[in-house]
């Protein structure tokens, strides 16, 4: 992925659920090295159903796509789950991402997996939602720190942690490319 013609890299990483999606907007001004975390919000849909739910998210997603006008869309992928009910219906959510990033991007998004964004960050490929409140509090977010033991706070720490990491990958590509 090649940085915009403002010599910046602009993404949007997704923790994608059918409740609520955990979201982070990234810069990377590529002259100087810097990643800025410039915002971060949930997804929640609240209609009854999924498929009410399905439909609501979609335009919840067009406009932040819209907002942002990502570079590229870092999503984190599905998770192995025993559970195929939540399976299907988090492929469901996913595939609308997908699209979504298709249609704006005329690419697909980049997935990563929990396990390789956890053991390129935290160093511990199997760290608990925690671990990771406390890393983004800590290391990437300013004043205003997420609550721990909140749902919410968890999706938009997952967000921030895999967009952190596609950035912390992008630019060792760039050293050696």
């Amino acid at each position: 992925m090649a940085e915009n013609k403002n010599n910046k890299l602009v993404i949007l990483s997704l923790d994608v659920s059918s409740v609520s999606t955990g979201w982070a907007y990234f810069v990377y001004k590529c002259k100087k090295k810097s990643i800025i975390l410039k915002n971060y919000g949930t997804l929640s849909p609240s209609a009854k159903d999924t498929s009410g739910r399905l439909i609501l998210f979609e335009s919840m997603l067009k406009i932040l796509i819209h907002e942002i006008s990502p570079d590229v869309i870092v999503i984190e992928d599905l998770n192995h789950m025993r559970n195929m009910n939540v399976v299907k219906t988090l492929a469901a959510f996913l595939g609308t991402a997908r699209k979504l990033s298709y249609e704006f991007l005329h690419s697909d998004p980049i997935q990563l997996g929990r396990t390789a964004v956890l053991k390129s960050v935290l160093g511990d490929g199997s760290a608990k939602k925690q671990k990771v409140v406390e890393f983004v509090n800590s290391e990437l977010i300013g004043e205003e720190k997420l609550p721990y033991n909140v749902k919410e706070a968890e999706d938009i720490s997952d967000a921030i942690i895999t967009g952190y990491s596609y950035l912390l990958s992008y630019q060792e590509e760039r050293k050696d490319g």
